[in-house]
């Protein structure tokens, strides 16, 4: 019970540390970029432009990325008639 428990906590540990290097690598990565305040002066003025665009955006992501009915799953452009 105790080596059980002592395993769990040392994994735990670990999947947070290795969790924690990588949100701070992927906060200076943010945080490397350039401001660019003419994009958020253009989305406050247009804001339903913006969420039509970004919904299209994640909605052609998520349609081709669907799972085949068969396999090998091939891309559609390549699929042979």
């Amino acid at each position: 019970m105790v080596v059980r428990l002592t395993v769990g906590l040392v994994l735990t540990v670990v999947a947070l540390a290795i969790a924690g290097r990588r949100l701070w690598w992927l906060w200076r990565l943010a945080m490397s970029g350039q401001p660019a305040p003419e994009r958020v002066a253009a989305v406050r003025e247009h804001p339903g432009r913006d969420v039509e665009t970004q919904a299209a955006e994640v909605i052609g992501q998520r349609n081709s990325s669907r799972t085949c009915s068969r396999w090998p799953c091939w891309p559609r452009s390549s699929r042979s008639p």
